[in-house]
């Protein structure tokens, strides 16, 4: 979901909604359609946790990179 946000430039609560109503972007993440979507703050602090450890820059260098 991180990734889809970075790539499309959305909000965090935009990528909820964007993997909610796309079967595509859905399937990409891993879900099934009966799976709960992660809520927006999940990815929210999921994006800060990686920025206190500061992991945040290298992970999306690195899948950038790739």
């Amino acid at each position: 979901m991180q990734l889809i946000s970075v790539w499309f430039h959305l909000s965090d609560v935009r990528t909820e909604d964007f993997i909610k109503d796309s079967i595509g972007f859905t399937a990409s993440c891993d879900l099934d359609m009966e799976d709960i979507v992660p809520y927006n703050s999940t990815l929210s602090r999921f994006r800060s946790e990686l920025i206190a450890k500061k992991r945040y820059q290298s992970t999306m260098d690195e899948v950038h990179r790739q």
